[in-house]
C-alpha cells in the first residue's frame, strides 16, 4: 500500500533527511548548551536588586491603640548576592520581619521605635549567609500609639441595605457579635453609642444567608472584633386574614347606633412563619359618625383600617370600606 502524507509533513521528512539540515542542528544543540553555559555562569557574578518586606508588629497588647491607624509596615532592603539567591528570593519572597511590640515599646513616651540597625539585624536572620544588605529604607521605623480605656459597644445595621427576592419578606436580620470591645481614650468612649458596618448590600434573599463585613473605621479607636456576620432569614410570602371588630367613634349620647355589620374580615400579607400569629388586637377599624350626612339618603358609614403591625405584615385591605347602620331613638 501506499504511503499517503500532506505535503507539509512531506517537506519537514526531507528537511530533517537532508545532510545539511542534520548540520543545523547539530549547531542548534551546541548552541543552546553555550546559552546555558553563559546564563550559569552570569548568575554566578555577584548583582544587586531591592526587595521589598513586610513588617509585622506582634503582641500588642489590646488597650493600645495605634494612632497612625496600622499594625504593619513595609521596608525597602537593598540586596548583594549572586543571582541563584536573588532569583530564589523573587520566586519565594522573602518572610515578614516580626517585631515584638513589647520589646520595642519602651517608657511611657507613647513610641515604639526599631532602629537601622535592628532591622538590619532582622532582615540578615531572614537572608542566606553569603547575601549582603546594602542598604534599608527608611532609616528606621517609628509607630506613635496610645494606651486606653473599654467599653463594650453595640453593632447597627444601619448600613446594611438587605433586599429580599420579590416572594419573600425578611423575617430576621441580626449580627454576631452584636456588641463588640472599643479601645480609646475616655473622653472618645464617651461620645460613642454605636459602631456600624461598612456598607453591605444583601439582595434576592430566599432563605437564610450570612455575610462577613468588616466594621467602619473610627479614627482613634481600636475594635474587637472587626469583623462581624450579618445573619438574615428570608420568609415566603402567603396572605392571610383576620375578623376585626369596627368600632364606632364620636357617636353622641342620646343616639344609639346598630351597625349591620360588627366585624370585617382584614386580609394581608405576611411571612408564613407568621401565618395565624395575629388577631384582632393587633388590628383597629373604626367608624365615624361625624362623617354622617343627615341629610344624603346613602345610609352609608365609611370603614377606616386605623392600626395595623406595619412592620410585619404588608398589603392590607378591608373586605368592604362601607358599612350600613341604624339609628335606634
Amino acid at each position: 500500500m501506499k504511503e499517503v502524507g500532506t505535503p507539509f509533513n512531506n517537506r519537514v521528512g526531507k528537511f530533517f533527511r537532508g545532510i545539511k539540515s542534520r548540520d543545523f542542528l547539530v549547531f542548534l544543540f551546541f548552541f543552546m548548551v553555550s546559552c546555558f553555559f553563559w546564563i550559569v555562569l552570569a548568575i554566578k557574578d555577584p548583582v544587586e536588586k531591592e526587595f521589598l518586606i513586610p513588617v509585622k508588629v506582634i503582641h500588642i497588647p489590646d488597650n493600645v491603640i495605634i494612632r497612625d491607624g496600622f499594625d504593619s509596615l513595609n521596608v525597602t532592603v537593598s540586596v548583594k548576592d549572586n543571582g541563584y539567591n536573588l532569583l530564589g528570593y523573587d520566586l519565594n519572597h522573602v518572610k515578614p520581619i516580626e517585631v515584638n511590640f513589647k520589646h520595642y515599646a519602651k517608657g511611657d513616651d507613647g513610641k515604639l521605635t526599631i532602629s537601622n540597625y535592628d532591622l538590619k539585624k532582622e532582615v540578615r536572620g531572614k537572608l542566606a549567609s553569603s547575601s549582603q544588605v546594602i542598604s534599608i529604607k527608611p532609616e528606621k521605623l517609628e509607630i506613635f500609639f496610645d494606651y486606653g480605656d473599654s467599653k463594650m459597644i453595640p453593632v447597627s445595621l444601619k448600613n446594611v441595605d438587605i433586599i429580599p427576592d420579590y416572594r419573600f419578606v425578611i423575617d430576621e436580620a441580626k449580627v454576631t457579635p452584636n456588641y463588640v470591645k472599643a479601645y480609646a481614650t475616655a473622653a472618645r468612649l464617651k461620645e460613642l453609642d454605636s459602631v456600624w458596618t461598612n456598607f453591605l448590600e444583601i439582595d434576592n434573599v430566599t432563605g437564610k444567608e450570612t455575610k462577613k463585613v468588616k466594621l467602619k473605621r473610627i479614627n482613634g479607636v481600636k475594635l474587637e472584633p472587626d469583623v462581624v456576620a450579618v445573619n438574615v432569614i428570608a420568609d415566603a410570602l402567603i396572605e392571610d386574614t383576620v375578623d376585626v371588630p369596627i368600632i364606632m367613634v364620636n357617636v353622641p349620647d342620646s343616639i344609639q347606633l346598630h351597625l349591620t355589620s360588627e366585624k370585617v374580615k382584614v386580609s394581608f400579607v405576611t411571612g408564613a412563619r407568621k401565618k395565624g400569629q395575629f388577631t384582632a388586637m393587633d388590628f383597629k377599624v373604626v367608624t365615624d359618625f361625624k362623617s354622617m350626612n343627615m341629610e344624603s339618603l346613602q345610609k352609608l358609614l365609611p370603614v377606616i383600617l386605623e392600626k395595623y403591625p406595619s412592620s410585619e405584615v404588608m398589603r392590607p385591605k378591608l373586605e368592604f370600606n362601607q358599612v350600613d347602620y341604624l339609628i335606634l331613638r
